[in-house]
């Protein structure tokens, strides 16, 4: 999603929808939209949240000593997936956002930037320790294995152009309005919380 939203963004900063502040603004607001699933592109909003801690959840009760080097190669797998997948979904992001703002561009879409695989992969690092942390936290019964996560996500307030604040608002506004979609993935949050904590304590009782 990080890939797909970042031709819109390039498109955008080098005026190719306009020379407007407004309209470059308009496209930045809707890439991050988008990333968000927040952009009418998902039934879910943050779907790769919900994706990333169920997967690394289960990734981590058997990692173990093989951690250092499979987490690595999926991120590497990861990262492959998502460029092979960049340009068709970068293709629907400007279509999306054409259609919503009323404009169009008749040019080739950009490459990803470098940039943005390396912020995707930064918050994909930053939410995967959160997830592994809580984890180990619920066994061990101490907060020490999060410790990493206030630093990395310090890191994340400055890679990040669109902050917790704004998504959490506009998650929350839709939510008040009504919104189902915005309902639903509120729902999800204490759901999938509850699904991995029972998840960790039946393997627990199991002695696994």
């Amino acid at each position: 999603m990080f890939l797909a939203a970042d031709p819109l963004e390039r498109l955008a900063a080098d005026g190719r929808f306009g020379a407007a502040p407004s309209i470059a603004a308009s496209a930045f607001a809707f890439a991050a939209a988008w990333r968000h699933g927040m952009a009418g592109n998902s039934p879910l909003y943050m779907p790769g949240f919900f994706v990333v801690a169920g997967a690394s959840w289960v990734w981590a009760e058997t990692a173990g000593r093989r951690a250092i080097v499979s987490f690595p190669a999926s991120l590497s797998a990861a990262l492959a997936l998502a460029w092979m997948a960049a340009i068709p979904g970068a293709s629907g992001v400007v279509s999306g956002f054409e259609r919503s703002a009323g404009l169009a561009v008749d040019t080739a879409l950009p490459l990803p930037h470098w940039g943005a695989a390396a912020a995707g992969l930064y918050t994909l690092l930053t939410w995967t320790a959160f997830v592994v942390g809580a984890r180990l936290s619920l066994g061990r019964r101490s907060l020490t294995p999060l410790a990493p996560v206030p630093v990395l996500t310090a890191g994340l307030v400055v890679v990040r152009p669109w902050t917790v604040g704004d998504f959490t608002a506009t998650w929350g506004t839709r939510a008040i309005e009504g919104d189902v979609v915005a309902l639903v993935s509120l729902g999800m949050i204490p759901a999938l919380a509850i699904v991995l904590v029972q998840r960790e304590r039946s393997r627990r009782a199991r002695g696994r």
